[in-house]
């Protein structure tokens, strides 16, 4: 496969993490979830882990596997999903995803079995993850340069123009961010600037 010989182990794990995100990302999204399939998604993905759950127990390649012997099999399986997607093989693709999330699914089993996680945390985690990357363009954001010396500058805008105003106002690292309601509070915090 060529992309094995693009990628190493350093690129390899990004890249799976990359692609993990992205197929279970439709089931952690409401927003981008057509309503009307949400039942046939919650039975799909159901129907799956009470799959996994019964392999778990009762088949013996699953009961003797563990996060380390599953790891190569989820950087091939992320393989093989980048290729379907180089070659635009929507049917590959399709499959692809679901090895992988099966994977997924497989691999909060084990961590809900070690009582490290649970599933549910890992999707919640995630659901955060893209709240929190998925800030409003009108957030209000503060860059604080040269905190509490005489050089100090203060520049205030919002995620949308904030890259524009450093610019213009020649903002340079190190600085301070500060994002959200609580730039409102800098007459307050008197921040000079």
């Amino acid at each position: 496969m060529l992309l094995k010989n693009i990628f190493n182990r350093k690129t390899a794990l990004p890249l799976l993490t990359i692609l993990i995100i992205f197929s279970i990302g439709f089931f952690i999204r409401a927003e981008s979830i057509n309503l009307s399939s949400v039942p046939d998604n919650e039975k799909a993905f159901s129907r799956l882990i009470g799959i996994m759950d019964d392999l778990r127990e009762k088949c013996p390649w699953d009961k003797k596997q563990t996060v380390q012997t599953l790891r190569q099999l989820t950087i091939e399986e992320t393989y093989e999903l980048a290729d379907a997607i180089t070659d635009e093989d929507w049917t590959g693709i399709k499959e692809e995803l679901g090895d992988l999330l099966l994977h997924i699914i497989f691999y909060a089993k084990i961590g809900q079995e070690k009582e490290k996680f649970r599933l549910e945390e890992v999707i919640n985690g995630v659901c955060e993850k893209l709240i929190a990357h998925g800030q409003r363009p009108d957030m209000p954001v503060a860059l604080i340069s040269k905190g509490t010396t005489p050089e100090q500058k203060v520049v205030v805008g919002t995620l949308a123009d904030i890259a524009t105003k450093v610019s213009e106002h020649q903002i340079q690292a190190p600085t301070l961010t500060i994002i959200g309601d609580v730039v409102s509070l800098r007459e307050q915090l008197q921040w000079q600037g």
